[in-house]
Formats: C-alpha cells, structure tokens, sequence
C-alpha cells in the first residue's frame, strides 16, 4: 500500500492530540505515517500517541521544533501529503506580547505555506478560530450567522486579529504553483468555544475559583449566546477536511468553514453550569451579577493596575481582562450547514454523549480540585 503521510502542527495541544487519536481511531484516510511538530511534547502525551498508533498501525515520528524555524520546516515537510496545521498560540488574557502572537500565529503559517510550495505538499488544512471574525469590538450581535453573513469586523483582542491574519493567508495561497507545477489546496476551519476532556482548561478555571461556595456567578446575561463545539467533534471536523480536501479540491479549495456540533447556544457560565450542576453548583439568583457598565468598570482598573505591577517586575497575571469581558458580554451563534454540506458531515458524539462525556470529566476535576485545596 502507498504510504499516506500527515504533518500535524500543535501536535502536543489539546486538539492535536485529540486529533492524532480520532485519526488513529478511524483512520477514514488510510494514514500510514502521522509526523507530529511541536515546541514539547511530555512524557504522557508521547505515550498515549504512541499507543494509538501502535494499535492502529500507524507510523509515528515526532518532531520538536517551532513553526517559526523554516529549516525544520522543510525538513519535517518532506513526502507529506497533507499538513494539518494547528499550532497556535491562544491569549484571551490580553497579556502575552504582540509580537509573539504575530510570529506563532501569522509569520508561523506564511513559513508553512511556504514551505509546503517548496516541498510540493498539496493539501493544507489550518485552524481557524471563530474569533477571527467575531464578535467585535461594538457587540455587535450575530444570530445563526454563517460565512457569507454581513458582520463588522473590528476585532475584540488581538489574538482574533492574528487568526484573521493567518486565515487570510492559508485562503489566498489556494491554487498556488508547487515546485512540481501542481496546486496547493488550502481550507480553513473555524470552531467557537472548545470544551471537553479532563484538561478543560476553562472548566477547570471556573471548579477552581469557585469549589467552596459552589456559586457560579455569571458576568453575561441569559441572552449573550455562544456557540461551543466538543473537542472530539473538532477534532472529527478536521480529519473529515484532511481526506477530503484531496479527494475534492475544486468544491473545498479557498473556503472557510464554521464548525461546530449539537452542543446548545447558551451563554459561557450557563453551559458550564448544565456541566457542573450534578456535583452541587448552583448560578447565582442574578444575571449579570453586576451590572455591565460596572463590571467593565472595575476590570479596567484592575487591568491597569495589574500592568504596573507587571511593569515594576512583580510576577502577577491579569485575572480577567476587560476585552474578555466583553466577549463573554456579546451574542455571537453560527451555523456549520456549509461544513455539512461539503464534508458530508456529522458529529462523532451527540450533545447527550457530549453532556456524558463532560460531567464525567468533571468529576475528575472536582475530585482533583478538592484534593489540592
């Protein structure tokens, strides 16, 4: 049999390994050989990789290394067939530098675009974010939107700002000639809020801060809507994009597409309390606790005050930036209909087995939380 070969980037990040195992899992694609890029990859995460695709006779290399770095780029790009490209670098603190975020995020994927065009690597695949395009700065609000929906871009972070950048460059490099006279393929995928999984790093944040009262007291209103998605459901998306982007380039090619899954539009707190409900948390009477002009307020000062410190050298992090406040503030829904038309597309786990799922994870959380604490 041919040798099917992937690069996966953010290979050791929630979602990429999430992704390496749902490969691994159902391998639609006849994968032989999975080459997985990252900065580090730990001890556990190396093993559970490893056990997937021992099991499911799979090649596995990995590969530590920056997608800033050009040199292990073209090396790591050699007989590969499609890249998955995931790495990212995430700040919904608003605290890391900006140009930190602009080279992972938007020199990282021109390097990889590049590089592909030199290595003759057909397909690419990026991850997007839905915040690439929303909401914005005014709070404006989008209901059941979907790509082609008339929306006013003025980004609320930076972050968004750099997944734009980058989702601009991976859609205007399709169709553009390799070494060997072929096209490079390129599509791009936008998830709302991901959760799931025993390292839910926001659920985990929300069990922390609140494990003893067990009151969750919510910034947004019962109407400041989100769509989320279930990691494995994401990770599902992308291996769907990966076989079929080679098998239908002419439908797929230069499209962006939200995804997400069955999971309902609620406000952030809301969903993570229909998640933590059965180990004894409760939402506070009041939605928003407090006002938003006010809660706004107080953040701005805290912001500012916690930049100084920062800036006289103490070792501080912003708890709660005022821009993600106003994220958590905004209404911003969409459909994935396109995705499904395209892919062919259903979600590998249901909302009743997302909600299973999750609310045993959680009590893994919990158990953690209250051991530590």
């Amino acid at each position: 049999m041919a040798k099917k070969r992937y690069l996966v980037t953010g290979a050791a990040g929630r979602l990429g390994t999430k992704f390496v195992e749902i490969v691994c899992q159902k391998n639609i694609d006849d994968v032989t050989d999975l080459r997985l890029l990252d900065l580090n990859f730990s001890e556990a995460v190396k093993r559970k990789q490893k056990e997937a695709c021992t099991e499911a006779n799979i090649n596995l290399e990995w590969i530590v290394g920056s997608v800033t770095d050009r040199k292990i780029l073209r090396s790591a790009l050699q007989d590969v067939d499609v890249v998955v490209h995931m790495a990212s670098i995430i700040d919904f603190r608003d605290e890391l530098p900006r140009s930190k975020l602009w080279d992972i995020n938007v020199q990282g994927t021109k390097n990889l675009i590049e590089e592909c065009c030199q290595c003759n690597v057909s397909s690419f695949v990026t991850t997007s974010s839905s915040e690439s395009v929303g909401p914005n700065t005014y709070r404006d609000p989008m209901y059941d939107g979907n790509e082609d929906t008339p929306y006013r871009l003025k980004h609320m972070m930076y972050y968004g700002e750099t997944k734009y950048e980058a989702e601009k460059l991976v859609l205007a490099s399709n169709g553009r000639k390799l070494n060997n006279g072929k096209s490079l393929t390129t599509c791009s995928l936008r998830p709302g809020g991901i959760y799931g999984g025993a390292d839910d790093p926001v659920l985990t944040q929300v069990i922390t801060a609140n494990i003893k009262k067990r009151v969750l007291r919510s910034p947004s209103a019962p109407s400041h809507l989100h769509t989320r998605i279930l990691i494995d459901n994401a990770a599902w998306c992308h291996v769907l994009a990966a076989r079929q982007i080679q098998a239908n380039a002419a439908v797929i090619g230069g499209n962006a597409y939200f995804i997400g899954d069955n999971t309902p539009n609620l406000s952030y707190l809301r969903l993570n309390h229909i998640f933590l409900e059965p180990y004894g948390f409760n939402m506070h009477h009041r939605e928003p606790f407090l006002p938003y002009w006010l809660m706004y307020s107080i953040l701005i000062v805290m912001y500012y005050i916690f930049c100084m410190m920062r800036g006289l050298g103490f070792d501080v992090q912003v708890p709660f930036s005022p821009r993600a406040m106003k994220v958590l503030c905004s209404c911003f829904t969409f459909t994935h209909d396109k995705f499904k038309k395209h892919f062919n597309y259903k979600p590998l786990k249901s909302w009743e087995e997302s909600l299973k799922e999750t609310r045993k994870y959680v009590g893994i959380i919990v158990k953690n939380t209250e051991a530590s604490s």
